[in-house]
């Protein structure tokens, strides 16, 4: 017995040592490589993630997918984030549930004010996330004085819809930087409105505007614009559907303003409005990738010292496909410039340079050779104005247009017009 004893006594120090290197072991990996041992979202107390414990900018939009937040994720109560809002409408109601709190703090049968509530309690950063419905505003939607404010919708299901004979802007964002409008769909009544604009954006950097639609609106559908001394440097607009905008040849799809300088617009699919289909006024912009179709000027820029105009399909406008006037220093690449000057005169070309000087034509299509469709064009590219000068024209497709001896018309007796597949007058360069 005592033998026994013994034994028992020296194997608990093993079994102890044995013990501690197991939990040794398993806490090093726990916290030396977590992704052994998956952490399930059962395993964690309520409470146990806090603002405090996630730092500054580790949740950042780069880390958001497309689509990574659905309405499966943000039930009603789910969303819990400080500085955020969960809008939804039920019924004739709209609701505007606190996402710090879970506490439903507006609610009401009118919609622009449940939002305009929501979004003006909302200090520096946060987010307004909009579920599927069809919200009905009389008045405009208005970040005003914001920083990092985002409103977001579930989807394109998602609809802001101004109301019949509602002659308003439908939102508005005023001395707010770095404000994200994604995932919305902006529906006017333009027939029913004697005015009003879509998104209009004023002295405010670094404006994201991205996968929206506007429809139908009476006025321009994005009007970006600043003043002296501030701006609305630097928007981006991209990826969203233009189409049935404005009452006149001055409204337009995109606005690019006086003081709103750098604008990105790229990738959006633009037609049928009664002025261009984008205007440009401020310098170094990048317009890249778009589809302009079916509207009075395809693409039209005015009195820019600076900018890039690639890879965009312009076809089928009532008048200049790209307009190039009273500017310089313009890069016009890549570009297909086809069947526009779709009208009964076609007197009007796919690119044309108007009292312009010191820009590169390089690169474009301006032609419907190839589509088996008759072209509408007078010319490909034409150069103009007694200021036109010193632009450089090469390398370019210009065969088919109507012209009877030119697919190519220049002006300037320091342009170099050189290497281009089409009929003009061969120029040496010296």
């Amino acid at each position: 017995m005592s033998g026994m004893t013994t034994s028992i006594k020296k194997a608990a120090p093993i079994i102890v040592v044995t013990w501690i290197l197991s939990l040794v072991t398993t806490l090093a990996v726990v916290y030396v490589a977590p992704n052994i041992l998956p952490l399930q979202t059962t395993q964690i107390s309520d409470n146990a993630v806090t603002a405090e414990k996630i730092a500054d900018t580790a949740i950042i939009t780069t880390k958001l997918a497309d689509g990574s937040v659905t309405s499966a994720k943000i039930e009603n109560g789910t969303l819990k984030a400080e500085s955020s809002f969960l809008i939804w409408k039920d019924g004739s109601t709209y609701y505007a549930k606190n996402g710090s709190t879970g506490a439903i703090q507006y609610f009401g049968t009118n919609a622009t004010t449940v939002i305009n509530n929501a979004i003006s309690s909302l200090p520096t950063g946060g987010l307004v996330f909009l579920r599927d419905a069809t919200y009905n505003i009389d008045g405009t939607i208005s970040v005003v004085e914001k920083l990092n404010i985002n409103i977001i919708g579930e989807s394109l299901e998602t609809k802001i819809n101004l109301t019949q004979n509602s002659s308003t802007d439908m939102m508005r964002i005023t001395n707010s930087n770095y404000t994200t409008i994604k995932s919305i769909y902006f529906q006017g009544n333009r027939d029913s409105q004697t005015s009003g604009r879509g998104l209009v954006v004023y002295n405010s950097e670094r404006v994201l505007i991205e996968r929206c639609i506007f429809y139908e609106i009476k006025q321009t559908a994005i009007y970006i614009y600043g003043e002296t001394p501030r701006s609305s440097l630097q928007p981006w607009i991209n990826k969203n559907y233009i189409k049935k905008i404005g009452n006149s040849s001055s409204d337009h799809g995109i606005w690019i303003g006086d003081y709103a300088p750098d604008a990105h617009v790229s990738d959006n699919d633009i037609g049928r409005i009664t002025g261009s289909a984008i205007y440009a006024t401020s310098n170094g912009f990048i317009i890249a990738t778009n589809s302009l179709w079916a509207s009075k000027y395809g693409l039209n820029v005015y009195l820019v010292t600076s900018g890039t105009i690639i890879g965009n399909i312009v076809d089928n406008n009532e008048l200049d496909g790209i307009n190039i006037d009273s500017c310089s220093n313009i890069v016009v690449s890549s570009n297909v410039a086809k069947l526009n000057s779709n009208n009964q005169t076609n007197s009007w070309s796919g690119i044309y340079l108007y009292n312009s000087n010191y820009t590169i034509v390089s690169g474009n299509r301006a032609g419907a050779i190839g589509d088996y469709t008759v072209e509408t064009q007078r010319y490909g590219i034409k150069e103009y104005g007694i200021y036109s000068d010193y632009n450089l024209i090469v390398g370019n497709n210009v065969r088919g247009n109507l012209d009877s001896t030119k697919d190519i018309y220049y002006i300037g007796s320091n342009t170099v017009v050189s290497a281009n597949q089409g009929r003009y007058t061969i120029k040496t360069i010296s």
